[in-house]
């Protein structure tokens, strides 16, 4: 296997408010498998998931695609891949130039992955949110980053009340 490169690139980091009206779908997911590693355009890694929970999109969708920044080879800024079993909420865009059925990317990429954690908080894996800063755990923070593996500022959030307000801005 090649040794990790890092990937520079840039990302646009969307807060709460604009990925919730820019997003195609906002979903809760469990990862169920890598189905492939892409190197064009650029890195990336397509899983498959079950769809566990509609906010907003199909509510028919059983199973998606979700296209991740970054593979095994190349890491997308600071951001760590998905792993089989694990659970997100996560704010999608339609992909469309992927072969598989119901794809998807990541709108912001690691700006709009909420990690489903123990205890009933969700892990932003970056760019704490102001908006989101009255659902803040950030005693928690630290021991999160850590146990998650992750190297960005992360904020931990009350998993009921993100989606309390997640609802609310959905609904407005």
């Amino acid at each position: 296997m090649e040794a990790s490169r890092n990937s520079k690139q840039t990302i646009e980091a969307f807060d709460f408010k604009r990925a919730a009206e820019e997003a195609d779908i906002v979903v809760g997911v469990e990862i169920l498998k890598l189905v492939e590693e892409l190197e064009q355009p650029s890195p990336k890694t397509l899983w498959q998931a079950k769809v566990l929970t509609v906010w907003k999109g199909d509510a028919a969708l059983d199973t998606i695609h979700i296209l991740q920044a970054g593979n095994s080879c190349t890491d997308y800024v600071s951001s760590k891949l998905m792993k089989p079993q694990e659970q997100y909420v996560l704010f999608l865009k339609q992909a469309v130039s992927v072969k598989q059925p119901d794809s998807y990317w990541i709108l912001g990429e690691e700006t709009t992955i909420y990690q489903v954690a123990e205890d009933n908080y969700l892990v932003k894996h970056a760019y704490p949110d102001p908006e989101l800063k009255e659902i803040e755990q950030s005693k928690l923070a630290r021991y999160y980053k850590h146990e998650l593996g992750l190297t960005t500022q992360v904020q931990v959030l009350e998993e009921q009340a993100f989606y309390n307000k997640l609802q609310a801005q959905l609904h407005q």
